[in-house]
């Protein structure tokens, strides 16, 4: 191999030779060598004076993919000029790299053109192979966690120590904007949501306890979380922030909340059957065994009467229990026929039922008509036997009025409540349901004095139907008996 300047020379020219395998190669052609260190035997596993131009140049050992930039990289370099490149070059040994599923190692090239030897390039290489390994992990590892936070279905986010956010999932549609900010400064959240939230953070970075599976409802979004917050440490252990998860669990929430309401309705139900139906089966019991005794008749009716009073707190506890699971049958219906229609299931000959105007108004047919049926049996329980009952139109509903004694205005909220009655054979169901239907058509339910001084019950919320869906009066089966067509 042809030295027209020394090793010394070379080392000399350059910067940065503190190890490494240093080199002299001509610029044109396949760059052969003309001179080389002993490091440049290691890093290519060949003797290097094979690449002197006679047979082959340093391109030849440059991976194919890689030549075209190391010839562009000191094709038009001046005298003085520097250049930098990273690429790959063969290393016929093999070994060393056969780890990594290939048998080339990636070198940094500085080099520099000679003042007095424009067409050479003097400079030093350097194994990167580690290196270049390394950054493509921590690449591979980057975009893994890129695909993480772009797809993961939970809320995932990281805190430095003051508790700002410095990367947030896509999950919400708003990480961008919680970046740079604590939770003290997000918008559109509660501030006591958010100060909760804050002081978590904090805590967690002093004093390094996680905090696992902590419900928290976000008012703003109606939604119930699952949130758990962990201390992120750096390679000495001590906390640079936090890394914490949220999941959305509002629908478990919601089905805990409604299974929790059922359970009390159903034990509520389970109270007050046990204990209001002994009283009638006490006295149909007491009555038999008079009548077995006497052999009066009499008895006998008096059996009959207490047990429809107890198929009638069986009938309330069964309708009202229902009901919650009911999916409501909406259609424009005659008012004035479900009225006549539920005034039927009135057994008191003399009240007088009042029927409002035929107006039709969207509801469930035979929910409705429960609705009413335990307005006018409430009426005529706590009434006179030949009390007034009228069913008036409103503006936005209807109400259901009578002239009995009324309820006291202290009572008026306690006579929706279950199992309240002031009656002696009152099951305390009725206007329960009559509440339980109206929440569920989304009405509103009220009670004041009405104009004959008795109770007045509005029901307010209705939609009335449009006269294009206007339909006949009433079915057969809700006429009067007395009426044509019945």
């Amino acid at each position: 191999m042809t030295e027209d300047r020394t090793l010394d020379d070379v080392l000399d020219r350059v910067v940065g030779a503190a190890s490494g395998a240093t080199y002299r190669r001509r610029r044109d052609g396949d760059q052969p060598l003309d001179a080389d260190s002993e490091g440049m035997r290691e890093l290519l596993g060949v003797d290097p004076e094979s690449l002197d131009g006679n047979d082959r140049g340093w391109l030849d050992v440059v991976h194919p993919d890689d030549r075209g930039d190391v010839r562009d990289a000191v094709a038009d370099l001046a005298p003085g000029e520097r250049v930098d490149a990273t690429y790959r070059v063969r290393h016929d040994g093999g070994d060393h790299l056969r780890r990594e599923g290939g048998e080339y190692r990636w070198v940094r090239d500085r080099g520099t053109v000679p003042e007095d030897a424009p067409d050479a390039l003097e400079g030093v290489l350097f194994d990167v192979t580690d290196e270049r390994t390394e950054i493509a992990d921590l690449e591979d590892d980057s975009q893994l966690l890129d695909g993480i936070f772009e797809s993961i279905p939970v809320h995932l986010f990281v805190k430095d120590t003051d508790g700002v956010h410095l990367r947030v999932s896509d999950q919400r549609e708003m990480g961008e904007s919680l970046v740079g900010k604590t939770d003290l400064e997000v918008e559109g959240k509660h501030e006591d949501a958010k100060r909760s939230a804050y002081e978590d953070d904090l805590r967690v970075i002093e004093t390094g306890e996680p905090i696992l599976d902590q419900e928290e409802y976000l008012s703003e979004f109606d939604q119930w979380n699952l949130t758990s917050k962990v201390p992120r440490t750096d390679d000495d252990g001590e906390v640079v922030g936090l890394i914490g998860v949220a999941r959305d669990i509002t629908e478990r929430k919601r089905a805990e909340q409604e299974l929790e309401q059922k359970t009390e309705r159903l034990a509520e139900f389970a109270d007050v059957v046990s204990h209001d139906i002994k009283n009638p089966l006490t006295v149909a019991d007491g009555r038999l065994e008079l009548a077995a005794a006497t052999g009066d008749p009499e008895h006998v009716e008096e059996v009959v009467e207490a047990l429809d009073r107890a198929d009638a707190i069986v009938d309330d506890v069964l309708a009202l229990s229902r009901h919650g699971d009911a999916e409501l049958d909406r259609e424009p219906v005659s008012l004035r026929a479900i009225s006549r229609g539920a005034g039927h299931s009135v057994s008191a000959p003399r009240a007088d039922i009042s029927l409002p105007p035929d107006v039709e108004i969207v509801a469930d047919r035979s929910q409705l008509r429960r609705l009413l049926e335990n307005l006018f049996k409430n009426a005529v329980q706590h009434g006179r036997p030949d009390v007034s009952i009228d069913v008036v139109v409103t503006d936005d509903g209807f109400a259901v009025e009578d002239d009995g004694p009324g309820i006291p205005p202290e009572e008026r909220e306690r006579v929706f409540e279950t199992a309240y009655t002031t009656h002696e054979d009152g099951t305390g169901f009725g206007l329960s349901i009559v509440r339980e239907v109206a929440d569920a058509h989304g009405w509103s339910v009220s009670v004041c004095e009405g104009s004959a001084g008795g109770a007045r019950f509005e029901i307010s919320g209705v939609e009335r139907a449009d006269a294009d869906d206007q339909k006949p009066d009433a079915d057969a089966d809700d006429r009067h008996p007395d009426e044509p067509g019945a």
